[in-house]
């Protein structure tokens, strides 16, 4: 999975894909990561979101901003 991918680059921790296809109507995977600290988050997040841009994708909606405790790409189908 390519947001995963982008994830490892910056070394995320406790990388989980969750597979909710049967689960649920509205998303096909949960992909979970921890940071170390506020700015280590930050890094994983533009990691990701530059490796998907390579890919040509882009999010759809984002939540949490700079310096936040948490962050939610949500790169929709």
């Amino acid at each position: 999975m390519l947001i995963a991918q982008g994830m490892e680059k910056r070394r995320a921790l406790e990388v989980m894909v969750l597979d909710m296809r049967e689960l649920m109507a509205i998303t096909d995977y949960f992909i979970l990561c921890h940071g170390r600290s506020h700015t280590h988050v930050d890094a994983i997040g533009e990691s990701v979101e530059e490796y998907m841009e390579e890919h040509g994708l882009r999010p759809d909606h984002r939540e949490g901003g700079r310096g936040a405790r948490w962050l939610i790409l949500d790169y929709g189908s």
